[in-house]
């Protein structure tokens, strides 16, 4: 072990025994510390030491704060940096977001994966290209809220490289990103044929019974179109609070029937013919799935979610009809508004934050239903998602616990990165392996929707990554890659060095940039001062790595973990 990772780990235990010293404290009283000790909290601009900072963004003519700004980009981005704040207090929230949803969707091409050598070795390369590439957008993608609504809508409509090929997969990213801010109708019709979901979920082998011996409907893809990506197992009503009977049992949304006749009614598609594929892209994964053999397709009657169809249509018209069906279920709004609330701003909303968000679903304003980008729009302005844009004003229920790909990026954006800096000892990206972009565990994703926080009834989804696995590999790994790979940080367009020069200076310089990039430059008082503290505890240490290491301490703190 080398006498600088010793150094590293004995301020880490330093940081973990003040870290939870710290946590037992009164939350309250640090918040409210916090705001009386940045008066100017709302500019970090004002405050920040000379040279350290990017140059003062311009006063908004919407009187939108420097606090606000960051706060709206910690929902709408993958984190603010001091050029995406200038741009929102310059263009308005709204305004951004009507600039955001016209911006043209990323792309990431696959090709390299293809003829990459003999099936059945390991690839490394091909194992973690997607998570690096799509995480490179997530850091440097000028389209900031398309890749962070694409990021929340992978999330519950699932492809995972866990089954699906890397090319596949990155076939996957691309459609949901050019898709994101289009009608969830086209949407769910698409992803009923798109190849990758067609393998993820066996649709792509779903054939009518009578299609040859032993054939049956596969079941897979019909039951989670239902249950994950469209109204859900339990009636809703519109501000998404289950319907219940007599008894107080909640009401089903459908049944086995349901399930057995969406099977039936999604028979008989195929993965488009084509001579010459590489093996790597073999369900020619960029091309929507075509009806096959007309055997293949059941043409009976159906019968789902109490509406009809009828005998003797081919798969196409089978395919529109069951849509309309699932897009005519009141569930849909409530259920896909909450699950994009959840992703962008809140992880347990109000009834009427609900209520309000689906209302847009139902009707854009010009009467279309559906409409993903008003939807995203809507989220963001809504009262609930702005009422804690001035320093202590948010309810103690707002906001959502930065899952840990979230703090992972928020982390490079702060330090001006381009991409995700290369590992130190492999060809492995420095990436937060607990939640890799389309590596989920299954189709359930990285933590079900539903999951609350332990000894209450609050929805906390994301708390469930908060092991001590995330926990210590987020603690300690920075500061190694900080130590030992410098030149791949400097590669990636990292600017540690600000930081470091920062802690040079003096504690008080370094904690100024902390507080402007990461904390909405309102890093609480005791905060501050336990990091203060920290900073002076390891003079043993060289001032690239201690900062490194308080840096990593603070951003493990509630008061970065929790986006209120």
């Amino acid at each position: 072990m080398s006498a600088t990772s010793f150094d590293a780990r004995r301020l880490l235990v330093a940081m973990a025994v003040v870290l939870m010293l710290a946590a037992c404290g009164d939350s309250a009283r640090q918040d409210r510390a916090g705001v009386q000790a940045t008066a100017s909290a709302a500019q970090p601009e004002a405050q920040a030491s000379n040279g350290q900072v990017a140059p003062a963004s311009p006063v908004s003519p919407f009187g939108i704060t420097t606090y606000a700004a960051a706060r709206f980009l910690d929902q709408a981005s993958f984190g603010p940096t001091p050029q995406s704040i200038a741009e929102v207090k310059r263009l308005g929230f709204a305004g951004w977001i009507d600039a955001q949803l016209a911006s043209p969707p990323e792309s990431i091409d696959g090709a390299v994966l293809l003829n990459r050598g003999p099936p059945g070795v390991p690839d490394p390369f091909a194992g973690t290209f997607l998570a690096t590439q799509f995480s490179r957008l997530a850091i440097a993608a000028p389209g900031q809220l398309r890749m962070r609504a694409s990021w929340a809508l992978s999330q519950f409509v699932v492809v995972s490289q866990n089954k699906v090929d890397a090319y596949g997969s990155v076939q996957y990213a691309n459609f949901l990103m050019s898709r994101v801010f289009g009608g969830y109708r086209d949407f769910l019709r698409a992803v009923s044929i798109q190849p990758s979901m067609g393998f993820y979920l066996d649709n792509g082998d779903n054939r009518a019974a009578s299609a040859c011996v032993g054939c049956a409907p596969n079941e897979n893809y019909a039951r989670e179109l239902l249950q994950l990506f469209s109204v859900g197992v339990f009636k809703l009503n519109a501000d998404g609070s289950i319907q219940r009977d007599a008894q107080g049992s909640p009401l089903e949304t459908y049944t086995q029937d349901d399930v057995q006749d969406l099977a039936r009614a999604l028979t008989g598609w195929a993965y488009v013919a084509q001579a010459g594929l590489p093996r790597e892209n073999w369900a020619n994964y960029g091309k929507p799935m075509v009806p096959s053999r007309s055997a293949d397709h059941d043409t009976g009657a159906k019968r789902i979610l109490g509406r009809d169809i009828p005998a003797g249509q081919d798969a196409d018209k089978d395919l529109d009809s069951l849509i309309a069906i699932i897009m005519a279920h009141p569930n849909v709004a409530p259920f896909v508004s909450l699950r994009f609330i959840q992703h962008l701003v809140a992880s347990d909303p109000s009834p009427d934050y609900i209520r309000r968000i689906a209302a847009v679903f139902d009707n854009d304003g010009s009467g279309a239903r559906g409409n993903l980008g008003a939807l995203v729009k809507a989220i963001l302005l809504d009262p609930e998602a702005r009422r804690g844009d001035a320093p202590g004003a948010a309810s103690p229920r707002a906001g959502k616990i930065r899952e840990p790909f979230l703090a992972t990026m928020g982390r490079w954006r702060g330090l001006g990165c381009r991409e995700v800096p290369a590992g130190v000892n492999s060809t492995l990206a420095a990436l937060e392996f607990a939640q890799q972009p389309f590596i989920a565990p299954s189709v359930f994703s990285f933590y079900l929707p539903t999951d609350r926080a332990p000894g209450s009834l609050l929805l906390a989804p994301e708390q469930g990554m908060l092991n001590g696995v995330t926990l210590r590999s987020r603690f300690s790994d920075f500061g190694y890659h900080v130590d030992q790979g410098s030149e791949k940080i400097a590669a990636a367009g990292c600017n540690f060095d600000e930081f470091e020069q920062a802690l040079i200076r003096s504690p008080d310089h370094f904690l100024d940039l902390v507080s402007a990039r990461y904390f909405r430059g309102a890093l609480p008082a005791t905060l501050r001062a336990t990091a203060t503290d920290l900073a002076a505890r390891s003079p043993w240490m060289t001032p690239r790595v201690r900062a490194a290491n308080v840096l990593s301490y603070l951003l493990l703190s509630p008061s970065y973990g929790a986006m209120k």
